[in-house]
């Protein structure tokens, strides 16, 4: 059978790995430029593909603006390909939404250059989605390229979605960069020949895909003449020069006949899946998942919600939020596998997402709380708590504000039933006064700023000026919210335009005194889906409650759980009051050495010595107060400084690795809440923190992308011939859940990604990894792996040094996972408060989104890409179908369902049952496994 080998000229570009990003966007400037002359100079070089990632596009224009209409011609004549990701992400270590909105800034950023590709290509990802046959179709593409992971299947296969719908699945066996180097001269037919023998027993129709780059390859010039060279030499293969695309169109007409796959890619036999990095730089994971959420949870939602009451469209800041966030996404920076320098950048981009998504989360509260108020009636101090999930809520909060009202503390009650909540004031802090002196010119300018009561972006409570001679003191109480008494306003203002025209030479002097900001902890009940509850601020007539002192004793319980602590060892018991059921031994911490490097865990060559029990007796103690009771563990272990200097132990040496953990229980929350602090000085190890459950099972629970899956529980099986040796570890995205369908105990955890069940005699263990600490970008001597991943360059931001906190919670409960999942998405997402000042509720609570049944996750509220009218969001990770109720708190015409871009698309039309009712109601059944977006307008 003759053949034809599609021949696709590329490079993979690492946006910043073993160089920062600036030194490697100096070589793609470079390689750009080239390119674009080579194009230019031989019409033979018919194509070349930009890694599928549209960034490559901004980094360049940035720096050669005067080439983008160039470039942009290339790419609309069909010679450049582009997208459609933004960049190369990491599949397991970002949500699906990161995932949507990747794609989503893709398309913009490409889509005036020219057209984007069409295919899902993630040549370099160390791992794939379940899900990923889902986002690849919704989205539009015809097919999905990919190559870590992907077990010995053939070169190309349907891969079939958890829904059932496969997708066109392209399998990079030989890697993306198997025919790199493809020189004329003597020893290239024999290179073509081996490269068709190996591919050739793999393909399903009589075309091969050759992968003509690798990692910052430039072009190849001479591809032309290479073609020419082999075609001239070779009868049952022809070499064609084109595109990726244009290969998954001649495989989709071919029509072959191709097996089905199904489940996420996670195979070690044929490449490196590189499962270390789960586990790398903890702190990159956790900032990504604090910044995931205040823009998936909290900014968009709030700011479609505050957009429908007349505030400002802030889809432009939040779309570049979204982009300093995906440059983070790229593989090699969110696995934190590159260079200290790499990851010490990435910092700022996290703090850019913050700075905005705080920005517009605090002008979308505003604007929906003041709807929330009357404007009449005698102004008042309200909090405002908001749930950011699609259920109604009990749960703690914690929010810092200005103190609203005089005294040492303040009381909440209520606004709908009037009860009163116990309110506990963690700290108060006075602000410092801020002065500064003007003189009569000045002081008229300020004026105009002052007008709407407000100076230096705060409001004017309270106000009083005096004149000494040629002095004017003017004495102004301030805060963020409150509003000030407009004839005291109007006199005061009037007056310093007196003496400001008078012509006096006058010196003015401004003090602005600003109320005590507190930090305040409450447990409020029943806050309704994705909305608000108002409660009522007043002075507290009672007094300040000081919280109980701390005293030596190792019990805490509420309404749920009993919590004890072993005076030997600290490890936790925690008892489930409604079975009498008893967890013991949770919360052990143990540690290990760590020989490998950013990509992989590697025990010591020789030998580990494994740390499980700290030195000396554990110091515990408890505390209470009205809203909360904690028990208070402090262990030291002692364990060894670093590796041997041969690597093939761990030292002698010994250091001190304090911890201290507080367990927490709160009234009417039914979770056992844990913060860690942990102090580290030591270097090669990895301290993981584990949960015995006493339940016997070959199967674990976990989150995943727009799913919850099933893996195993114990070590994993594989074959001598294997590349890497499978680690029984595993990504999660909040929580872990071990159960015999009639009891459980699920383990939630904020921005800890990497999990282990462990299975022995007793049963099985959760383990979770807070900290892997290594020295080396990459290394050639690791017991997991066969060679090196990259460069063998030292990395000393990647052992972790100093203190870390981590937060995670201990779920018992009955049924499986799906009884408690809830809990572990409240956990990772706590409620917030905003204090605000006006009239008595108009509406005490509110719901903007509510979803029914609770099995049913809402992953996205905000305002379409395009166009007027809200998104939501939802997805079922149950395995059969649901009838979907969305109840909705604003008004809408009509509900259409749409694809991922936001368009309408007969796939989804095909979903039976729809009804919507208006302006508030939609339901659906909603098909088992199945992500479905739903456009109200």
């Amino acid at each position: 059978m003759k053949r034809t080998a599609i021949v696709v000229s590329h490079t993979h570009w690492d946006r910043e790995w073993y160089l920062p990003f600036q030194e490697f966007r100096m070589q793609l400037v470079d390689l750009v430029d080239a390119l674009l002359d080579l194009l230019a100079q031989d019409a033979d070089f018919k194509h070349f593909m930009l890694d599928g990632q549209s960034v490559i596009l901004d980094d360049y224009a940035e720096v050669r603006p005067g080439r983008q209409a160039e470039l942009a011609k290339y790419i609309q004549d069909g010679r450049i390909s582009v997208g459609p990701w933004y960049t190369l992400p990491d599949e397991a270590l970002v949500s699906g939404e990161a995932l949507i909105r990747n794609l989503i800034a893709g398309q913009r950023s490409a889509a005036p250059f020219g057209p984007v590709m069409q295919v899902g290509y993630l040549p370099d990802t160390f791992g794939h989605l379940n899900q990923l046959p889902q986002i690849v179709r919704s989205w539009g593409l015809k097919a999905a390229v990919v190559t870590r992971g992907v077990p010995d299947n053939p070169c190309e296969f349907l891969w079939d979605g958890p829904d059932g719908v496969p997708v066109l699945t392209i399998n990079l066996r030989d890697s993306y960069g198997n025919a790199v180097y493809l020189y004329p001269g003597e020893d290239l037919v024999p290179r073509v020949k081996k490269l068709a023998q190996s591919l050739g027993p793999y393909a399903t129709t009589p075309y091969l895909l050759f992968m003509n780059g690798m990692d910052h390859n430039p072009a190849e010039a001479t591809i032309p003449e290479a073609l020419r060279q082999a075609n001239a030499a070779l009868e049952d293969l022809k070499l064609v020069h084109g595109s990726l695309e244009q290969f998954v169109d001649t495989v989709i007409a071919a029509h072959p006949e191709l097996e089905h796959r199904s489940g996420e890619m996670r195979d070690h036999k044929m490449h490196y899946l590189l499962p270390g990095v789960l586990s790398t730089r903890m702190w990159i994971k956790q900032r990504n998942a604090a910044c995931q959420r205040l823009l998936e949870r909290w900014a968009e939602p709030l700011a479609a919600w505050a957009t429908r009451l007349g505030a400002r469209d802030r889809r432009p800041v939040l779309g570049q939020a979204w982009r300093y966030l995906l440059q983070n996404h790229a593989h090699d920076s969110i696995c934190g596998c590159s260079i200290d320098q790499v990851h010490d950048e990435m910092e700022p981009r996290f703090d850019w997402v913050e700075q905005i998504g705080n920005k517009v989360i605090g002008e979308s509260l505003e604007t929906i709380t003041g709807s929330a108020l009357s404007a009449t009636g005698e102004g008042a101090y309200h909090l405002a708590i908001f749930n950011s999930e699609a259920g109604p809520r009990t749960d703690v909060v914690e929010a810092t504000f200005e103190m609203p009202v005089p005294g040492d503390t303040f009381a909440l009650y209520d606004a709908q039933t009037g009860s009163r909540i116990p309110v506990e004031i963690l700290h108060r802090q006075e602000q410092e006064p801020f002065s500064f002196v003007a003189d009569s010119s000045i002081a008229r300018l300020l004026l105009g700023e002052m007008a709407d009561g407000r100076l230096v972006n705060k409001r004017l409570l309270g106000m009083s000026i005096k004149r000494d001679d040629n002095d004017v003191y003017l004495d102004m109480s301030a805060g963020t919210v409150g509003r000030p008494d407009e004839q005291e306003l109007g006199e005061f203002l009037a007056e310093i335009k007196r003496l400001a025209g008078s012509g006096e030479k006058l010196t003015f002097h401004y003090q602005m005194r600003y109320r005590p900001e507190v930090r305040a902890r409450f447990v409020i009940e029943q806050v309704p889906a994705m909305g608000y509850k108002v409660l009522r601020v007043v002075p507290d007539d009672e007094g300040p409650r000081q919280p109980a002192a701390a005293t030596e004793g190792a019990q805490i319980a509420n309404e749920f759980f009993t919590v004890s602590a072993d005076p030997k060892d600290g490890t936790l018991t925690v008892i489930d009051r409604s079975s009498g059921r008893a967890f013991a031994g949770l919360n052990r911490f143990v540690d290990g050495g760590d020989a490998g490097d950013e990509y992989n865990y590697s025990p010591p060559l020789e030998a580990d010595n494994f740390v499980r029990v700290p030195e000396g007796m554990p110091e515990i103690t408890i505390s209470s107060t009205v809203t909360t009771q904690t028990l208070s563990i402090k262990v030291n272990y002692r364990i060894p400084a670093e590796l041997a200097a041969d690597r093939r132990t761990r030292s002698a040496q010994q250091v001190d690795l304090p911890i201290e953990t507080k367990a927490i229980l709160y009234p009417h929350v039914r979770r056992v809440d844990i913060e860690t602090m942990v102090h580290n000085q030591a270097e090669d190890h990895r301290l993981r923190v584990h949960f015995p459950t006493g339940i016997h099972v070959k199967e674990a629970w976990a989150d995943t992308v727009f799913d919850v899956i099933s893996r195993p529980t114990g070590e994993l099986t594989f074959g001598q011939d294997w590349r890497e040796t499978p680690m029984p570890t595993f990504p999660q995205r909040c929580f872990v859940d071990v159960n015999d369908a009639s009891h459980g105990l699920m383990v939630a955890s904020d921005g800890l990604p990497e999990y282990e069940v462990m299975r022995d005699d007793d049963g099985c263990t959760s383990v979770v990894t807070l900290l892997r600490c290594v020295g080396w970008l990459s290394r050639g001597d690791l017991l997991t792996r066969a060679a090196n991943a990259g460069p063998t360059t030292a990395t000393p931001g990647a052992q972790c040094p100093g203190r870390h906190r981590f937060r995670y919670s201990i779920i018992p409960h009955q049924g499986t996972w799906k009884d408690a999942f809830r809990l572990a998405h409240e956990f990772v997402t706590p409620m917030r408060a905003t204090l605000v000042w006006g009239g008595s509720p108009s509406e005490a609570a509110h719901s903007l989104v509510r979803a029914e049944p609770a099995e049913v996750v809402v992953s996205a509220v905000k305002q379409p890409e395009d166009g007027e009218g809200l998104i939501v969001r939802v997805y079922n990770p149950l395995p059969q179908a649901v009838n979907l109720r969305l109840d909705l708190g604003l008004p809408f015409e009509d509900a259409t369902l749409v694809n991922l871009r936001e368009q309408a698309d007969p796939e989804e039309h095909a979903t039976a049952g729809m009804r919507f009712v208006k302006p508030r109601h939609f339901e659906i059944k909603l098909a088992g496994k199945r992500i479905q977006t739903i456009l109200f307008r």
